[in-house]
């Protein structure tokens, strides 16, 4: 293609014009191009391992890695290899530089059992969270005592106003709660160590009034709540902007009740949420 072809090509009308930067590209790319058949289009997704079959084994494990679907993972052979420079380097220039080890297995440490936040004080955040948010989902959002998790922006917002230290001792999670994580890290050491630093099954088990063991590890059956453990729910602690909507709402209910049923207005009123 010559420079007049392209000068023409580009100053056509608007629609079918193609602008000369791009004309020039695809006239490098042609004196590039080498004769003869052009190859076979290969489609790489039906391959065991499209990475692989695309990219060569020097390369595939690098170029999976840049995708946007692992970036929230990381493969546990690169958590270990972390553990064990990060280990060597805080050992050097001390008189273990030459003999420190693992304690036991690095993948057992990474265990929720030593770490009080993740075994059960996140569960605790985040069931106080939904009990902040479903009894204002009726309310506008300008509320000032509306929780909603509706945009990402309103989730974080949601959170950080209970996860608050000044709401201590009954705010989220209550202290007694971290109280009693904490001291469990030291029951799980001593397991542990009885263990001769091995991994103890069941010292991490998430145990509720909702959870049943059934011997199979995690999880478990779920029942129903009876009354008391579901008058229990209700006493639970929330700010005192959410326990008005609340003991407002119980009472807007009571009072459709009372005209139909006064029995039943009684007893619910006895019972009321946020007396």
């Amino acid at each position: 293609m010559t420079e007049d072809q392209m000068a023409t090509m580009s100053h056509q009308p608007r629609a079918t014009a193609i602008p000369h930067e791009k004309l020039a590209v695809w006239r490098s790319k042609a004196i590039q191009a080498r004769p003869g058949s052009p190859p076979a289009i290969v489609d790489y997704r039906e391959a065991n391992n499209p990475y692989l079959a695309r990219y060569g084994a020097s390369s595939w494990k690098a170029k999976i890695a840049t995708s946007t679907t692992l970036h929230g993972y990381r493969c546990v052979t690169d958590l270990v290899t972390h553990i064990f420079k990060a280990s060597k380097a805080m050992f050097q220039n001390t008189t273990h530089e030459s003999d420190w080890y693992f304690y036991h297995d690095a993948l057992s440490q990474m265990t929720t059992e030593m770490m009080p936040w993740d075994n059960s004080l996140n569960k605790d955040l985040q069931d106080i969270v939904f009990r902040h948010v479903l009894p204002t989902q009726h309310l506008p959002e300008e509320h000032p005592a509306k929780f909603s998790l509706s945009t990402p922006k309103r989730i974080e917002a949601a959170y950080r106003r209970l996860l608050d230290p000044s709401l201590l001792p009954d705010g989220a999670p209550p202290a007694h709660r971290i109280k009693q994580d904490i001291e469990r890290v030291f029951y799980c050491m001593q397991e542990i160590h009885k263990a001769g630093g091995r991994m103890v099954r069941g010292l991490a088990e998430r145990n509720g009034i909702r959870w049943e063991a059934t011997g199979e590890g995690h999880g478990g059956a779920r029942h129903r709540l009876n009354d008391t453990q579901l008058r229990e729910l209700a006493q639970q602690w929330v700010l005192p902007e959410v326990a008005a909507v609340m003991k407002n709402e119980t009472r807007k209910i009571m009072d459709r009740l009372r005209s139909n049923n006064a029995a039943l207005a009684e007893e619910m009123e006895t019972n009321a949420i946020g007396d």
